[in-house]
């Protein structure tokens, strides 16, 4: 029997569940600025507002050629264009090249394929990591920046990383993630890349941990009585449903459900959620 894509189909779940919540696909933390308070129906402001402060990185000029990597579903891209730049995106995965075609303007060009095999002769004044940079590995994604930048062309990374050792009193891995921080500054010295702006925005990111500690809370709850109810009186459909699914997929999921240590404190104390500007040294 063919075992469930979990990446795939937790990928689709959770664009799904944005636009349902939000009305837009933002799959990116939000920045709970001026005390907002923390639920779903601020999630959307709280977005935007993240998308507002990268935005506010970039150079004063109408329009830049922008490159985003790893652009999710194209909101960006789409708020981007917008406003006046010329964008092309890359992006890995097919359904994400869909939804990125799709929110985009058709002049937003979506090249579907890992951003460590990709290659153009064109050269865009921003290479944009927009919570994309933990994805890649840390040499190859900043080396491949740097090529496909123009002359005073700048990176810009909104990410998660790492400080510590990353890992919660129970032994696993805390909330949060990315590279860790002293692996980036190392890469930036190898590289000669120069931090034009840092701007540390954890404690307004951290909040997003609660709502999704909210959310998990209320899964919990629904998966649990739709158990008991199935348990009670369709027990060879619980069967069933067992064996289609993966194994290693519920057991993740059972650890999110009851995992007490992702909080807000214990993102702050294991990560640190930065907005950098990066240029190459003349």
């Amino acid at each position: 029997m063919r075992r469930v894509n979990s990446r795939a189909l937790g990928l689709e779940i959770a664009v799904d569940l944005a636009r349902f919540l939000t009305g837009r696909e933002h799959l990116h933390y939000g920045l709970w600025e001026d005390g907002l308070e923390v639920s779903v129906r601020n999630l959307l402001t709280a977005q935007e507002a993240y998308c507002d402060r990268l935005l506010a990185m970039f150079p004063p000029y109408k329009s830049l050629r922008v490159l985003d990597i790893g652009g999710g579903t194209g909101e960006l891209a789409r708020r981007m264009f917008e406003i006046g730049h010329e964008v092309e995106i890359v992006v890995p995965d097919e359904f994400l090249a869909m939804r990125c075609r799709q929110n985009a303007d058709r002049s937003v060009r979506v090249h579907q394929t890992v951003f460590e095999q990709f290659a153009t002769s064109r050269r865009f004044d921003i290479c944009l990591f927009a919570e994309s940079l933990q994805y890649i590995n840390l040499s190859v994604a900043l080396e491949n920046a740097i090529e496909h930048l123009s002359p005073g062309g700048e990176i810009l990374v909104g990410d998660c990383f790492r400080v510590g050792s990353g890992i919660a009193p129970s032994g696993e891995r805390a909330a949060g993630g990315g590279h860790p921080l002293a692996a980036l500054r190392d890469e930036l010295e190898r590289l000669s890349l120069a931090v034009v702006q840092e701007e540390d925005v954890t404690t307004e990111a951290a909040p997003s941990i609660e709502l999704e500690r909210q959310f998990y809370v209320l899964v919990n709850s629904i998966v649990a009585r739709i158990e008991q109810m199935m348990r009670q009186d369709y027990p060879m459909s619980r069967w069933a449903l067992g064996r289609v699914l993966n194994r290693k997929l519920i057991g993740k999921l059972n650890r999110r459900l009851t995992d007490k240590e992702r909080s807000v404190d214990q993102f702050c104390h294991h990560n640190r959620y930065l907005f950098l500007k990066l240029k190459p040294y003349l």
